[in-house]
């Protein structure tokens, strides 16, 4: 009895033979670069393996989600519900079947989900922070102070003040009534200085003073006139 085996020529009744398996090492090798270039590439990542009868899980390197309807599985082409299976968040994740995959069978395991590109910077990188932008505190911005000009001179106010005149001779104080004082004289005249002929009562000629009297003068008794020393009076 001959199973066609190719290679051994030997019957192996309770298994494939060397050529198929062969033929599945080529096929799990094959669907292996296939999910590395779709991997590489972008895009939906394909994974292929050939069930044994006995495994249920399977690595799905790259996958980036536990959702199980984010993956189309098939098994000899035929598509799984995604209740018959559940994904497993790992390093790699993984993907475990209800049942175990028949041996010699064909399951792929297809993304709908692209793979997941590195995070591009974030408009490129953030510069160093700079210099709090406060200039510095510019000198106050006032003038030294110029020096105080000259002080014109005082125009003249007016002209110079004259010396002062002398004080005119007070002339002599009469009696109340009896005319005496300034120079009198009819209508505007000036010129008759009275004074009374007896002294009545005691007077001192003040310092620095000179007294002039009209006589005769008499001195009532009693009454004294006092000349200070320096000072005259004068009777004509």
């Amino acid at each position: 009895m001959s199973c066609g085996n190719s290679r051994s020529k030997k019957c192996n009744p309770c298994g494939p033979s060397e050529e198929a398996l062969n033929s599945i090492a080529d096929r799990a090798a094959y669907y292996a670069r296939i999910a590395i270039v779709a991997s590489e590439q972008g895009g939906g990542i394909r994974w292929g393996y050939i069930g044994d009868g006995v495994a249920t899980t399977f690595n799905i390197d790259g996958a980036t989600t536990t959702n199980s309807a984010s993956f189309l599985v098939t098994i000899n082409s035929v598509i799984q519900d995604p209740l018959d299976y559940t994904i497993n968040y790992g390093l790699p994740y993984t993907i475990t079947t209800n049942l175990p995959v028949p041996s010699g069978s064909e399951i792929v395991i297809v993304s709908l989900n692209g793979k997941t590109g590195a995070t591009g910077a974030s408009g490129g990188p953030i510069g160093a922070t700079g210099a709090t932008g406060v200039g510095a505190t510019g000198a106050t911005g006032f003038g030294a102070t110029g020096a105080t000009g000259l002080m014109g001179a005082t125009g003249p106010g007016g002209g110079p003040t004259g010396p002062t005149g002398p004080i005119g001779s007070t002339g002599a104080t009469g009696p109340a009534g009896s005319g005496g004082g300034g120079a009198t004289g009819a209508g505007t005249d000036a010129v008759f200085f009275l004074n009374d002929q007896s002294v009545t009562a005691s007077y001192s000629i003040p310092s620095t003073k000179n007294a002039m009297s009209a006589g005769p003068i008499t001195i009532d008794a009693g009454v004294i006139v006092t000349v200070p020393s320096g000072s005259t009076w004068t009777v004509v």
